[in-house]
């Protein structure tokens, strides 16, 4: 069975915003850099995941997050 993938440019994507959603799209969208994430986050998550990996970090519910951040706890 042959599948069809339909491969579509950042600029066709914009095309295809309806005009009210395409209004809200930063002036930089057509450049592929306003949608990348800055390298810097990309070896945040990489330490991140290797402090969990050595016990040295771990996750804490959400609700609990949010409580400590509030009481800057």
């Amino acid at each position: 069975m042959i599948q069809k993938v339909m491969v579509m440019n950042l600029n066709d994507v914009l095309t295809a915003l309806p005009a009210k959603h395409r209004a809200k799209v930063p002036q930089r969208a057509n450049e592929l850099s306003a949608f990348l994430s800055p390298e810097w986050h990309g070896l945040a998550l990489k330490e991140a995941e290797r402090a969990v990996a050595e016990n040295k970090a771990g996750f804490i519910p959400l609700d609990a997050a949010k409580k400590t951040l509030r009481n800057g706890t």
